[in-house]
């Protein structure tokens, strides 16, 4: 029987390609997370708020259907500095979307949206709960 040697330079090759790939899913994982919506509810509305730094109240589109609420929203930002023996311009995107399925339904037409602070609240008022109706049989 023949024995070979291990290499070590391979298997040191073959833990950093793995430590890189994991670095990156991990990245890739964060940077298109999902945008955390807070949801609650009165006994008249439901009301959602989301985290949405950095974006200007003219990219955001709200649409609220039935039992579903649908946020999406771009966000640009520009720095630029000029020092004695430099210049520093950068430019960073970021997109935002999220369907959200809500706790009742609500009536669409009533939703109210207002971004302040980098927040945006929505409020939407609940249906009204269809009651039984007893039928009289004839």
């Amino acid at each position: 029987m023949i024995r070979r040697k291990k290499d070590p330079f391979k298997d040191l090759n073959d833990k950093m390609s793995k430590m890189f790939e994991n670095m990156m899913d991990q990245s890739f994982n964060t940077y298109f997370a999902q945008l955390p919506v807070d949801i609650r509810e009165t006994d008249e509305e439901i009301i959602a708020e989301a985290d949405m730094p950095g974006v200007d109240k003219d990219n955001i589109k709200v649409k609220v259907k039935d039992r579903t609420l649908h946020i999406a929203a771009q966000g640009n930002r520009e720095v630029k500095e000029e020092g004695k023996n430099y210049v520093r311009h950068e430019r960073s995107s970021k997109s935002y979307s999220r369907t959200v399925d809500l706790p009742e339904p609500v009536k669409s037409e009533s939703a109210k949206a207002k971004y302040e602070n980098g927040v945006l609240r929505v409020e939407m008022e609940k249906k009204e709960k269809s009651s039984d109706y007893n039928v009289e049989v004839e």
